[in-house]
Parts: structure tokens; sequence; C-alpha cells
């Protein structure tokens, strides 16, 4: 679905709202432990219920709900606005948003900026930080699923060799998460984890004050955390083991699934050879999954560009408090198409989330409540007017 609510100044370049309305499915079996049912879309107790509250019909029901408010009031923007929401943005987004990107090259729109789903706002995401963190993540991940393959010499179980290729593979996924890619405190995850430390504890706004000095502490402490691990490396994930198809059968080769999520600064062939390196061995082989090439990470947008700003200003002028940072976005989105026509593309959604509430994304009793719905309307009313005003 592709809506363009025309500018009157045709020398400003438009800008793009988004978001998709598919969902991931509920797995089967599990429906009764939802407090409601996963599609009623129940509205009780102050919360919005359902699959689809976080990801993602929240931010297209709020994107819709902004433009009718603003409309109400008689607003024109002076910059065209482009709205689109996605329909298989689950599966790579290719008909969709790939589509509406392809029909938008054909008539030569060049967005300055666009927004679509990304980070939240973090309410006690982490450990002593009071105040809301905002991160407007400025790049995305790329993607890469190799398999790890060892090869070994077939047969009865009851005459097995020293080590099967169940061992060799074993042995290589051990090294691998042994060797992870290296990381660091540079560029977005630098500027991001600076301005997040000062609202930490003493001790670690005195080591962020002095990087020079306590660096590799940082680092190694940051390493030590999921989401810090995340933000400071390309990460390395062993997901799934195949080998023999019997018990009693030696397997001829033996197959571990591991997927990467690339760093700004990594490339998909630097991954592959840190890989083929770190497991290095006669009869391991690494290959791309279902030949595959994988895609590496997005371009880093400008978080000192005047879109960053808006979308930060919108933020803080309903959650005063908030602190805005630019981030990097762990998973995958349709950015990855509407980017090719954007100078710059941010991915955020103005909705507060808390470790409780993160559990249902993807996963059971997905909710967000009322009030953070109607506030992320309210803050898409200030992008809207902020950025079709000129």
């Amino acid at each position: 679905m592709l809506l363009r609510w025309q500018g009157s100044d045709a020398s400003l370049k438009p800008v793009l709202l988004t978001g998709h309305y598919d969902v991931v499915p509920v797995i089967p079996g599990t429906e009764e432990d939802w407090t409601h049912p996963p599609f009623d879309g129940v509205v009780a107790d102050g919360i919005v219920w359902g699959r689809g509250a976080l990801d993602d019909k929240s931010a297209v029901v709020a994107q819709l709900e902004a433009a009718a408010a603003i409309l109400a009031k008689g607003f024109k923007p002076r910059r065209t606005i482009y709205f689109s929401f996605g329909h298989d943005e689950e599966v790579g987004g290719r008909r969709g948003a790939g589509g509406v990107v392809e029909l938008l090259k054909l008539q030569g729109v060049s967005l300055d900026w666009s927004l679509d789903e990304g980070s939240f706002l973090m309410d006690g995401m982490m450990d002593g930080i009071e105040p809301l963190i905002a991160p407007i993540n400025v790049a995305e991940k790329g993607y890469l699923t190799l398999e790890i393959v060892a090869r070994g010499d077939g047969g009865h179980s009851s005459m097995p060799p020293a080590q099967t290729a169940v061992g060799v593979l074993a042995e290589a996924i051990s090294k691998l998460e042994a060797s992870p890619l290296p990381g660091g405190l540079d560029g977005v995850s630098g500027e991001m984890f600076d301005a997040i430390s000062r609202h930490m504890d003493f001790t670690y706004r005195i080591a962020f004050a002095n990087r020079w000095l306590f660096n590799s502490v940082l680092e190694d402490q940051l390493d030590n955390t999921t989401f810090g691990n995340a933000m400071l490396r390309t990460t390395t994930a062993p997901t799934m083991l195949s080998g023999s198809i019997k018990a009693n059968v030696l397997p001829i080769e033996a197959i571990a699934t591991v997927n990467f999520r690339l760093h700004p600064r990594d490339s998909v062939e630097g991954v592959i050879n840190h890989v083929k390196r770190a497991v290095s061995h006669d009869k391991v082989e690494v290959r791309t999954a279902n030949n595959e090439p994988g895609g590496g990470a997005s371009k880093v947008s400008d978080w000192t560009s005047p879109g960053f700003s808006v979308i930060g200003r919108s933020v803080r002028e309903i959650y005063p408090s908030s602190v805005i940072v630019p981030g990097i976005m762990i998973a995958a989105s349709d950015t990855r198409h509407y980017g090719q026509i954007a100078d710059n593309s941010f991915r955020f959604n103005p909705i507060i989330v808390t470790p409780e509430v993160m559990t249902g994304f993807h996963g059971t009793d997905e909710r967000i409540p009322v009030e953070h719905l109607v506030n992320a309307v309210r803050i898409y009313m200030r992008i809207l007017e902020h950025a079709g005003g000129g």
C-alpha cells in the first residue's frame, strides 16, 4: 500500500514513513498459552493484546491515526510525505517494499529520509539507567547463513573411528565460538554508548569519559552482555545441526548451520574468510547455506542530519527526559529496500517497551499498553508536522 500526501513546495525532497502489517505465525499448539486469542485484537485492562501489537501493526495504525488527526486540524504539508505499508516484510519484503521502490525509481522519486520500524523506547532494558533510552537506528546489520560441513567415513556404528564426522564438526564449532569476529566501541556503537554512559553509575561515567585509558576494559564488560555484544560486533550463532539418518549408521557428513548478523564494519567476504580460518581442517568445508550469498550491512545514515533531529525532537516533545542516541538494528527491516532511494534511513518505533513486554515480540502474549500506543500517535503527529513543514 503506497500513499502520497502531496506537498505544496516541489523543491523539497519528500520523506517516507513506513511499517508492515504482515505478522509471524503463532506456534501451533501454543494458542491456549495466550491471555487472549492471538488474532482477536482484544483491548482489555488498558492493554492491546494480539499478534502484531509490537511487530508491526502498531506503527501502521499509529501513523494513519496521526495523519488523520493533523488532517482534521487543517494541516497542509509543504513537503510531500509518502506512506508505504508492506504485506511481506517477514519473508523479505521483495514484493511489497521491493515493488514500491521499483515504482518510485521509475517515477524518479528520491527521498530526503525514511522512517521504518526498528528499536523502541527502552524502559529498564539496561541495568541502572533510569530515563527512557531511544535508539534511533541509523543502520541495520547484514545477514549471512553458512554451513560448516565435516566429512568422515561411513559404516556401522559398532566399529567407529577415533573421531567421527560429528566429532570433527563439534571441534570446528567449538573453535568458531572461541574466535568471535573483532568488535569495538567505534562509529555508531561508540556514539551510542557514549551518550548512554552519561546516565550510568559514576564508575561507568568516569570510564567512558576516559576511553583512551579504559576502552579495552569497557569492551570486555560489554562483550559479556548479549545486548552489548550484538552492538559491538558481527555475531555468530550456530542454530541447526544434522548428521546421520539413523542411530547406528556413521555419518558421511555432519552439518552445522550458523547464522551471522553483520556489523557495518564487516563484509560478507570478510566473514566467510574469518570462518574458514577459524575452523580450518582438512575434513571441514565452509559453504553458503542453499548457495545464498547473503547480504552485508546497510550504509550508515547521518545522525547529525535534519531527519534524525526531527525524529529525536518529536520524541522529546512527548517524553522530555528521554535519551536520544543513534543505534544499529540487529534484525532486518524493509528499509533494506527503501534505503536504495533515500539519502538517510532511520529505524525506530516510538512505543515504550520493558523486558516483560519484549517477551511477546514474535512470542506469546504480544501486547502493548493503550497509553503507549496513544503516545506513539502523538509522536508521529509531531514527526509529520515537523517534517512536512519544510
